[in-house]
């Protein structure tokens, strides 16, 4: 009896012992590797985008080639092209600084001060505003071939982690997920509910919220082509930026870039520019998302704008993608709770 007694302390000693030690790895592991979080779960969420693709390459060229393919498509078909985008659109950024200092466009913005004045009370320098805030973005942005190669040297570590976490969740993922299975913290069942709602909510968020803002801005920055709109690429790029944030969106830009043209006397186009973004780039949220969202793990448009902000905060800029998402697994951890209970 007292021989017993004394075992279970023994193991209960070294259970304490093992659960100190995991959690103190587990938190130097952590700070190991925070700094570059936001790339390690961009990997994840690369590799579950990109899983279908794998899957067809993996039926006939095995698993270790089918994800080097996969990799290669990610960089040549998406990294390289917006490092090289980055840079026009900073080039174009500059642009619309030195445009503002143009005779037309000083006159259109004189124009907006005074109905301002009018009609509020309130003394605003438009010009000083938008070159700041342009100006700023415009900084942010590499401007040229040289600084899109210094971009990709500053983020090299980074991105090599990404590629390299993509490559290995491709091809040992469904290790990793039987991995896990082997905790008995939760059933089965239920980490198989949490697996299956967590994947529709990623999708969710790509198909409509990616994809809807990436629409949105190409279609309003279309009509900023058509209607007369200088520096096409920077506001398309920001309006897919602003497409993220439920309601507004791109009607941030298309909206007073239209009036903008009715204030430089190009009535027409103005009138016809709002028509437009009222007609086919609003429009197309209403006709698309249907088709694109499942209605079971679509996320509440303020966790999405929440998701953003704080996303963005935490990870930077690819938190507008992380951000929503991480409020997804909430959701369906949540639930599961809730259905426990």
């Amino acid at each position: 009896m007292i021989k017993g007694k004394h075992e279970d302390m023994s193991i209960d000693k070294q259970n304490a012992f093992m659960y100190t030690a995991t959690a103190l790895v587990s938190l130097i592991s952590f700070l190991m590797v925070s700094p570059y979080m936001g790339y390690l779960l961009s990997g994840l969420l690369l590799a579950f985008i990109t899983y279908p693709l794998f899957e067809k390459f993996r039926t006939k060229l095995g698993p270790h080639f089918s994800a080097s393919m996969v990799i290669l498509v990610t960089v040549f078909a998406a990294l390289l092209p917006f490092l090289i985008l980055l840079g026009a659109v900073g080039g174009d950024a500059a642009q619309v600084v030195s445009n503002l200092n143009t005779s037309q466009g000083l006159e259109a913005i004189d124009t907006a001060e005074r109905l301002i004045t009018q009609y509020t009370g309130q003394t605003l320098d438009i010009q000083q505003r938008a070159g700041e805030f342009v100006g700023q973005i415009a900084s942010a942005l590499p401007s040229g071939l040289s600084a899109v190669l210094g971009l990709a040297a500053d983020l090299s570590v980074g991105v090599s982690l990404m590629v390299f976490l993509q490559f290995y969740a491709l091809k040992d993922g469904k290790k990793l997920i039987g991995w896990t299975k082997k905790f008995d913290y939760i059933t089965d069942e239920r980490q198989e509910m949490l697996y299956n709602s967590t994947a529709k909510s990623v999708w969710a968020v790509v198909k409509g919220h990616v994809l809807m803002a990436l629409t949105q801005g190409l279609l309003a920055g279309i009509g900023l082509w058509i209607f007369g709109v200088s520096n096409v690429l920077f506001w398309t790029f920001m309006m897919i930026l602003l497409g993220f944030i439920p309601i507004v969106g791109s009607a941030f830009i298309w909206a007073p870039a239209a009036i903008f043209l009715i204030l430089g006397g190009q009535i027409t186009s103005g009138i016809l520019l709002i028509i437009y973004g009222a007609v086919v780039v609003g429009g197309s949220d209403n006709l698309l998302r249907p088709m694109v969202v499942d209605d079971d793990a679509d996320i509440h448009p303020f966790f999405i704008l929440i998701g953003l902000i704080g996303g963005v905060g935490l990870f930077g800029p690819v938190g507008l993608f992380l951000g929503p998402v991480i409020f997804g697994i909430l959701k369906n951890l949540l639930d599961i709770i809730l259905e426990k209970q």
